[in-house]
């Protein structure tokens, strides 16, 4: 993945970032082409290495486009560079080999393909590097990494999820003693002897009377 295929645009809002991400999600190993503008764009590798890192750990090779003229010092300070900022200070378990691709205007007019070179002559070759991969302990590395995150973050989860919980009870018997204690100060001032004066007024029922004319009637 060169480049350009995720930070075309500026200010965090980049054009091809949702499909990078789609590919980069699905991909077993990256292959990460750089650029001495770009090495230590922290925008780009916080962004590849929330890809390799977030869920997981996946591996790459890094590939730095550069002059003839760069040492092999420089090429590898700046892999260093990009490989930290990826992935910390482990860095060194998870990228599988750094090589450089020199410009060329032959390659720029499409008349060669890109060469990529080990950044120490004698180093095994691309080809080689790939070839040695294991693709079967590779995934099972992967989904042990994933696992393992998982299992961290749902840990962590259900930590904060309890200390929430207990938040919330103390909130609640915090609410609950404030309610007992207004109660209880309400009813020291409570009228208790008018309530129920009033209460024995309201109770009493009608009285009655006799008539000369017609039996009773209420008064």
């Amino acid at each position: 993945m060169d480049t350009p295929d995720f930070d075309t645009g500026s200010r965090g809002r980049y054009a091809n970032r949702q499909s990078a991400q789609a590919a980069l999600e699905a991909a077993d190993i990256l292959i990460y082409i750089f650029t001495n503008s770009n090495y230590n764009n922290r925008d780009n590798t916080d962004f590849i290495g929330r890809m390799l890192t977030g869920i997981g750990r996946r591996k790459c090779f890094l590939v730095y486009r550069c002059y003839p003229s760069f040492t092999t010092e420089e090429v590898e300070e700046h892999a260093a560079t990009v490989a930290r900022n990826i992935y910390g200070g482990s860095a060194e378990r998870y990228v599988l080999g750094v090589f450089r691709a020199e410009e060329d205007n032959r390659v720029a007019a499409g008349e060669q393909g890109i060469r990529l070179l080990p950044v120490r002559p004698g180093a095994a070759s691309f080809g080689q590097a790939l070839r040695a991969i294991d693709a079967t302990q590779l995934r099972r590395e992967l989904h042990a990494s994933m696992l393992s995150d998982v299992m961290s973050q749902a840990e962590a989860f259900l930590s904060r999820g309890r200390e929430s919980l207990a938040e919330l009870r103390r909130y609640t018997a915090g609410v609950r003693a404030a309610q007992n204690q207004c109660l209880q100060q309400a009813l020291r001032h409570f009228p208790v002897d008018r309530v129920m004066r009033r209460f024995a007024k309201s109770g009493r029922g009608p009285t009655r009377r006799r008539s000369s004319s017609c039996g009773a009637r209420a008064v």
